[in-house]
């Protein structure tokens, strides 16, 4: 589905991906592991067309490269970005309208296979799936508590039609009890066919929902494989993951 090769990436003078070669499927959840400064979220924007790249960019066959981000959204990938950026002055009704696919319901219809989007989404289908937010719908985004921003952050991207979804620290600073409700709707969309890469500190969490996991180090991929195969190298924990006590 989404075909990324020897993949370069620099803020200024710092070269911040360094030759990134990833395969994601649909239907997969991929853990995407590293420190702050590992290059995850560099990764994210680069796939959204949200900073400059060199190599191999390919979504479902179609070469990336030189689109806008509005264009790679269209294309059917979703982005959640850890800052939220919702609305505030918007209800959440307003904010989740303003997430769908251009061209209506039958648009979104005709042209879902050719443009890549996954299934449809309502503001019903979000609200089942977290009812906080109907009991808000008419509420300005900015007054919500940060689970509420970004329960709504993530339901206004699936309301573009995605076939993928990039999450990048999706339960950050909220609650152990947000977070598990977070992580059972990452499982249901898969179930759904999405692919989804996950960004996410919480290790626990992470494995627990993921079909892969992506550990990156420095810029580079150090491992690519299943969860189960990652648990067994506590030597990639020390050295990617774990912060040094000698510091």
């Amino acid at each position: 589905m989404l075909h990324l090769s020897g993949l370069q990436a620099f803020y200024g003078k710092s070269h911040v991906l360094r030759g990134v070669s990833l395969d994601l499927a649909e239907g997969e959840i991929v853990a995407l592991l590293g420190r702050n400064g590992s290059g995850r979220s560099t990764l994210a924007k680069a796939i959204m067309g949200m900073v400059s790249w060199q190599g191999v960019m390919r979504w479902r066959g179609r070469d990336l490269a030189g689109l806008q981000t509005f264009e790679i959204a269209r294309a059917g990938i979703g982005y959640v970005p850890e800052s939220r950026d919702v609305f505030p002055t918007l209800t959440v009704e307003q904010n989740l309208l303003l997430g769908e696919k251009p061209g209506g319901l039958e648009g979104m219809r005709a042209g879902a296979d050719a443009g890549g989007q996954g299934p449809r989404w309502a503001s019903s289908d979000m609200y089942a799936m977290f009812p906080q937010l109907h009991a808000r719908r008419h509420v300005p985004a900015g007054v919500l508590s940060g689970g509420e921003q970004q329960m709504l952050t993530l339901c206004r991207t699936l309301m573009g039609a995605p076939r993928f979804v990039i999450v990048d620290e999706p339960t950050e600073g909220l609650a152990p009890m947000v977070c598990a409700q977070i992580a059972r709707h990452l499982s249901l969309l898969k179930e759904r066919g999405l692919g989804v890469l996950l960004i996410e500190q919480k290790l626990d969490m992470a494995l627990d929902v993921a079909d892969r996991v992506v550990l990156m180090g420095q810029g580079e991929v150090r491992f690519d494989g299943p969860p189960a195969q990652f648990l067994q190298r506590p030597d990639l924990r020390r050295e990617w993951l774990e912060v040094s006590d000698s510091a």
